[in-house]
């Protein structure tokens, strides 16, 4: 019994409740880019106005057509805290595995806004309503209607569509070659290895431009986290800072000359924008989707 509580006290110390990951994500975040220098160390990152408390993956989650691992919430929320400031979120395998689709084989489902076919299951649509179908894995012969699986890509040596099989894409620093195609974000250098890209460079040698650093057309752009205001990169603005348009606000929105904490479901609004990850229907922040059946 005892050994049993113990195990029970660690799983509940390593695992965020979904009623509170929208908040912990975005806490998570911020401190994430004040640690690189794209937040202001002033701002305040557990401030609830300052952060909608939802995510992206809500509606889904919602509707049933994507579970929660709360236990890969947790891992996800230590890795912003403990990877470099160029690993981008999305090649963060915890982050990935937080919500994962639900739909079996034969269900109705629709690529956008997210997978939501389980795993070993892909969408069969781009851009309508498809049906979950049996993905093609690794190092498995593709066929037409059976698409690689996710993270997966055809791939052939003699270029003949009809020999390809579903390759798994290069991870960072992993060897690649035009055909054998890197993971989202990175790039195939030269010397045929997955890297990020290099950022770019101005003819003094310069990369990216520094808060205070001069910026504007022509010009090699500001830093992530940092916006362009009078010919000068500057720090995204705070909640209640005077503002001209969303793009100046660490928040997102502009709103009445001030920037803004976005609206959460079911709060009036005038644009999609003005809404937390979520559309603007009929004047209000809906959480609702569409569902293909």
């Amino acid at each position: 019994m005892g050994r049993w509580w113990w195990m029970g006290l660690l799983t509940l110390a390593c695992s965020v409740r979904v009623e509170d990951y929208g908040r912990r994500y975005a806490q998570a975040r911020c401190e994430r880019e004040q640690r690189c220098g794209s937040i202001a160390k002033a701002v305040d990152c557990t401030r609830p106005d300052l952060f909608a408390d939802t995510f992206p993956e809500q509606p889904l989650l919602n509707a049933g057509l994507v579970s929660y691992s709360a236990i890969d919430a947790a891992a996800c929320l230590q890795r912003l805290r403990d990877t470099t400031c160029t690993t981008p979120v999305s090649l963060m395998p915890d982050c990935r595995r937080t919500f994962q689709g639900t739909l079996g084989e034969g269900a109705a489902c629709q690529d956008s806004p997210a997978m939501t076919c389980a795993a070993g299951l892909v969408c069969g649509a781009q851009s309508s309503c498809g049906t979950c179908i049996v993905a093609t894995g690794e190092d498995q012969r593709w066929t037409p209607g059976r698409p690689c699986d996710v993270g997966l890509f055809r791939y052939s040596d003699g270029g003949v569509l009809a020999d390809s099989i579903c390759v798994r894409a290069r991870g960072l620093e992993q060897r690649c070659s035009p055909g054998i195609f890197c993971e989202r974000w990175l790039r195939c250098t030269d010397a045929g290895v997955c890297a990020f890209p290099e950022p770019l460079v101005s003819p003094d040698g310069g990369g990216f431009r520094e808060a205070g650093e001069p910026c504007g057309t022509g010009q090699v752009p500001c830093k992530e986290g940092l916006r362009c205001v009078a010919a000068s990169c500057s720090l995204l603005l705070s909640n209640g800072v005077r503002c001209d348009d969303d793009a100046d606000c660490l928040s997102g929105r502009c709103f009445e000359r001030r920037c803004t904490a976005k609206v959460p479901e079911g709060g009036a609004c005038t644009l999609d924008g003005d809404c937390a990850e979520l559309p603007c229907i009929a004047g209000r922040c809906d959480g609702a989707i569409t569902v293909c059946r």
